[in-house]
């Protein structure tokens, strides 16, 4: 499979700021270094204290793909749209 060139450099990016850890840290990750890539991009975040994350940040492509503004809701919402959205597909395909 080949990666598109901006799919590559955002990567090679995420590699950087995260050194040996899985994820970077907050105070590493800057969104503004990725402009370009913010219109297609999600941010997800862990609520304090708690083990369920919600949706600090989601692009207007995004946005604009699936009709719904999921900023500040909970990751469990977004999961639940898409496999409702599953479900209509394999309905219509039927």
């Amino acid at each position: 499979m080949e990666f598109p060139v901006s799919f590559i450099e955002y990567c090679k990016y995420w590699n950087a700021i995260r050194g040996d850890s899985i994820l970077p840290s907050r105070e590493d990750f800057n969104p503004f270094e990725l402009v370009k890539y913010l219109p297609r991009f999600m941010v997800v975040e862990q609520k304090k204290e708690e083990t369920s994350f919600y949706i600090r940040l989601i692009g207007t492509e995004l946005f604009e793909r699936f009709g719904i503004e999921f900023t500040g809701s909970d990751f469990s919402v977004y999961l639940e749209y898409l496999r409702g959205k599953d479900r209509l597909e394999q309905i219509e395909i039927e």
